[in-house]
This record gives structure tokens, sequence and C-alpha cells, in this order.
């Protein structure tokens, strides 16, 4: 990995899925893998969260499961800026630089994390 690339991943308690954000050349996504399918075929949700020069390092990123997976939420500078309702794949926020909108119950179901 280059210095202009980050990665980092957090799989659900049984090992099914994944949250997997991925910054390379420029553009940053947060994706929904479900583990089971073949390779070149996990990915089952993406969300765009940047475009253009990262202000964060590694350190400040996080991915988190609510209780139960029911959510997957990636966290920049502590803050939720995208999540993914798994048992759907209905994407919420991203956009990281625009402050993109995540609904109140969806960040609260975050919070004893």
């Amino acid at each position: 990995m280059t210095s202009n690339e980050v990665f980092d991943s957090q799989v659900n308690s049984d090992g099914s899925l994944a949250g997997v954000y991925e910054y390379e050349d420029d553009v940053g996504y947060f994706y929904l893998y479900d583990l089971a399918r073949p390779e070149g075929q996990k990915i089952i949700g993406a969300i765009r969260v940047l475009v253009g020069s990262v202000h964060y390092a590694l350190k400040d990123l996080s991915i988190r499961w609510s209780d139960g997976d029911v959510f997957v939420g990636l966290f920049i500078e502590n803050r939720l800026c995208a999540a993914f309702k798994v048992d759907s794949c209905e994407a919420f926020g991203g956009e990281f630089e625009k402050n993109s909108l995540i609904p109140e119950s969806i960040k609260n179901s975050f919070r004893r994390h």
C-alpha cells in the first residue's frame, strides 16, 4: 500500500459480512462485503465517501457494527459518515466533506460503542 492509499475493515460477529473502507487514486469508498460470495462478487453495497485529497489518517478511521449487526458504520474523526442497513443493503451518508445526513435513529444504534 502506498502512502496515498488507505484500507480498513471490520467483520461482523458471525464472520459473514464486512464493512470495508478503501481510499485509492483520490477516491474513498465504504463497502459492504458478503464474505460468502466468490472473489470479485463480494461487494453488495458501496458509498462514495471522498473525492480528492485525504485530510485524515488511518488512526482517525473506525468501522463499527451496531448491536445485533443491524448496521455497519464508517466513522472518521469519531463522526459517523456512512452506514449500511445490513439486511436491505440500504446506504446512508457519504461525501464526508459535505456532511451528508444520516438519520438520528441510525446514529443512536452506535451510541453504546
